[in-house]
């Protein structure tokens, strides 16, 4: 029985190898090309960020002068990357596009098995502790959790499926408490907090009621030694969780930023997901796909496999269960109705709130099976096999096949070509002296970067400033320096007059702009004398604006910008003071030392650097 589970376990992980296609053809999975879909491009500017700031500086986050005006990349919107910039990090100088789809194709090697070894650790059968893993499988294709990696919301996705593997081990640990135990757990604890910074708000509270079930069996030394845990993996993570308290309050929490999607404000969206069996948000490939199949099948066999526990007493294993499921389906399905979840986009929970049901549903389908075969003929087995088929054939056979057919969630490693005539233009006819306006899209205004959000990459291949985020909507107040979808500076764009539009482009720098928008171009072209249209890429408009550039707002000079770094070089002071158009970040100091401060000018909420009584040079450094 042993050999045929070996078995059975390698035909899984080569099942998964070859499953990999479905999102990556043969010829790029080890290419040196990296993945461009979606947020994939973004991510893949964070690495590169991350591995320039960890290989100069010693830190993971630093001050970037090319996006938005300048802002504290890495230390608090891509909070839930960390574990993927450190990979890349480590393996980058084999090959930069491989070590970053190695993230991704680590998870779908993986995440099979994460169900199949946690199984095994709630003291499952094999038989059940297969069914597992087949269920994680089936769940990830059929459910929006391939939807999330095809977006590049990988690490969530990640760091779920094996957080059910990590609470595996806190239930062997207290069941039989061993150092060697306790110190894998600390290790892999960290881990899945480097992870995803979310991974707390699911684990929590069933590891809580798993804590207070076997609280009478631990030691004094055992409950101290899992306070030491809880700081010992906060400080492990430290190196990315002080930055994020440093600028927290810099943080947007505007509706707009995160209530455009994963939100269900339908009071009665369990009954469209359990009895209609359909999704109120339309996000899935095809209108097919859009079906809650495993939700039901995850919770009816849930409720068998915890009936089982129930009556097999194996409390201590129902109840973190049954308490963890209801506190994220609570979650998921009405967080949307406060105020602190909907910036968490609460629809997402309904991942971990499904792969933890896979534990007790593979006991409860293992339960099922061995009743209706025990003691049947071999017609009799025929015929309950055939019928499973046929009930299988709607829901779940012909969702995988066209997912397999028509490569419904295949990510690409091609550089568009127009991108790149569009850098070209750029190289070969703009300088630093000014920022470069780019007018961004998200996926509600189609996606106008070819399905991608490509000018995170641009100062990568074009080192200009750019007057936009890695992405559209970035929720940090700085992305108040932005252009999406035709409105600027948080303000539709047709309502700016001319003069206004004069101070903002001083204010900011603006020397050149790049837009797609009808209506944006509409409006650049009502002023052919300042803002002069230079070409045409494809849908993109290009215009130079007919301005002397200047990064200083009050005095005069030059600047020269880097990453944590820049350096001003023939300074004339006005009044004994200068003002750049610089955001102003904590820690920014000068060489040599002057009073830097911030100064807030027009509406922009973050305010620029003033620096008093400067020299005729000196450096503005990041100093952490």
């Amino acid at each position: 029985m042993k050999k045929v589970n070996t078995i059975t376990l390698i035909l899984f992980f080569l099942l998964s190898a070859y499953l990999i296609t479905i999102f990556l053809p043969h010829e790029d999975i080890f290419s040196n090309s990296p993945i461009y879909t979606d947020d994939y491009a973004m991510h893949f500017s964070q690495c590169l960020s991350a591995k320039r700031f960890l290989s100069s500086f010693g830190k993971c986050w630093g001050y970037d002068p090319f996006f938005l005006a300048g802002y504290p990349r890495g230390a608090l919107v891509n909070a839930d990357n960390k574990a993927w910039e450190l990979l890349f990090f480590i393996f980058a100088p084999l090959s930069k596009g491989f070590a970053f789809k190695l993230y991704l194709i680590l998870f779908l090697l993986l995440y099979p098995f994460f169900l199949y070894a946690a199984a095994r650790n709630f003291n499952l059968s094999r038989g059940a502790s297969l069914i597992a893993s087949v269920l994680a499988i089936l769940f990830f294709y059929l459910s929006m959790a391939v939807d999330f990696v095809s977006w590049g919301m990988l690490s969530y996705v990640f760091m779920c499926y094996f957080s059910i593997y990590i609470f595996s081990l806190f239930y062997k640990l207290f069941e039989h408490f061993t150092w060697k135990k306790y110190i894998t757990l600390v290790f892999l604890s960290s881990l899945l907090l480097l992870m995803h910074i979310l991974s707390p708000v699911h684990l929590l509270l069933p590891l809580l009621i798993l804590y207070a079930c076997y609280f009478k069996r631990l030691s004094v030394p055992h409950h101290l030694a899992m306070l030491l845990m809880v700081a010992i993996v906060l400080l492990v993570n430290s190196f990315w969780l002080i930055p994020i308290s440093q600028f927290f309050n810099e943080k947007t929490t505007r509706p707009e930023n995160y209530n455009f999607t994963l939100q269900s404000d339908n009071i009665f969206e369990p009954i469209n997901v359990y009895i209609k069996q359909k999704q109120s948000i339309l996000y899935r490939k095809t209108p097919q796909l859009n079906n809650t199949f495993m939700d039901v099948i995850l919770l009816l066999f849930g409720i068998c496999g915890f009936y089982s526990w129930w009556r097999e007493k194996r409390l201590k294993l129902m109840f973190p269960f049954l308490g963890g499921v209801l506190f994220i389906f609570i979650i998921a399905y009405y967080g949307s109705h406060t105020d602190l979840f909907p910036q968490l986009q609460p629809k997402r929970f309904t991942i971990p709130m499904n792969i933890f049901l896979i534990i007790p549903a593979s006991a409860g389908i293992f339960l099922v099976f061995h009743t209706l075969f025990r003691g049947k003929s071999m017609a009799s087995t025929f015929f309950i096999c055939s019928f499973a088929f046929v009930l299988l054939v709607g829901p779940v056979i012909k969702p995988l096949k066209g997912i397999y057919k028509y490569k419904l969630y295949r990510l690409s490693c091609e550089f568009p070509s127009p991108i790149k005539d569009l850098l070209n233009w750029m190289k070969n006819s703009t300088t630093r002296e000014g920022r470069i306006l780019i007018e961004d899209s998200e996926f509600d205004t189609g996606h106008q970067y070819y399905e991608a959000h490509l000018p995170a990459l641009f100062p990568e291949y074009v080192k200009r400033e750019y007057l936009c985020g890695p992405r559209p909507m970035y929720p940090i107040k700085h992305s108040y320096a932005s252009f999406t979808a035709g409105v600027l500076f948080e303000k539709k764009i047709e309502d700016y007059s001319l003069e206004e539009l004069k101070h903002y482009f001083k204010l900011y720098n603006v020397k050149w702009i790049v837009c797609w928008l009808k209506e944006s171009k509409n409006f650049f072209n009502q002023y052919p004398d300042y803002i002069i249209k230079k070409s045409e890429i494809d849908k993109f408009s290009i215009y130079e604006v007919n301005r002397k550039p200047s990064y200083f707002l009050k005095g005069k000079g030059l600047v020269k910008s880097d990453y944590n770094r820049l350096k001003l070089n023939q300074i004339v002071t006005e009044d004994d003071e200068i003002i750049i158009n610089y955001h102003f970040m904590k820690g920014l100091k000068t060489d040599p030392e002057r009073k830097l401060e911030k100064v807030f000018l027009g509406d922009d909420p973050i305010g620029f650097i003033r620096i008093l009584n400067p020299p005729r040079s000196l450096v503005v450094y990041n100093s952490y």
